[in-house]
């Protein structure tokens, strides 16, 4: 019976042997699954972490690009404000060239008309003065004839300087006031 004892007590000390070594096994594996684990998350703090910079760095390049755009659009209202401005201006300036080439035309043929009165004028002055020059015999009326005939002489050649200078340039800014 001793044998059978003995032989039992090796078979259970083998069984236990065999359920120790098991244990150890499986608490070898729940080691290495335990530092799986723990890798495995601070990989997921790693990822977590990286996507939370990226998630920050997209805010920011939005919160940049809403920047932009804000500016962009400024810039964009001042240049059409500009462009406005400038429009008007040329309207303005354009308004003010025909007006001036209008009044131009108006004082170039007020000139005319004042010319063909003014020699008309001269005509009539001189067909006086010789009507007048021949029934006056005094030699002092003669001379006042005269003087009266050379200023009217000069007054039609500054009226014709005139009128040739209002054709070429335009005319001055007094009698674009007078008119």
């Amino acid at each position: 019976m001793w044998v059978k004892f003995e032989a039992n007590g090796k078979a259970l000390e083998k069984l236990l042997k065999a359920q120790s070594h098991e244990i150890d096994l499986v608490r070898g594996q729940a080691l290495k699954a335990d530092e799986m684990a723990q890798t495995a998350q601070n990989a997921e703090r790693q990822r977590s972490l990286a996507f939370t910079a990226a998630q920050r760095q997209i805010e920011l390049l939005v919160a940049q690009t809403k920047d932009i755009e804000a500016d962009v659009k400024s810039a964009l209202a001042r240049t059409n404000e500009t462009n406005q401005l400038v429009l008007d201006a040329t309207n303005l300036a354009k308004a003010a060239a025909l007006k001036s080439e209008q009044a131009a035309q108006s004082a170039a043929g007020n000139a005319g008309v004042a010319a063909a009165r003014a020699g008309a004028a001269a005509a009539n002055s001189g067909r006086m003065a010789n009507v007048v020059a021949t029934k006056v015999v005094t030699t002092a009326d003669k001379r006042q004839l005269q003087t009266q005939q050379r200023q009217l002489a000069q007054k039609q050649q500054q009226l014709k300087q005139t009128i040739r200078t209002v054709k070429k340039q335009g005319p001055t800014l007094w009698q674009k006031l007078t008119q």
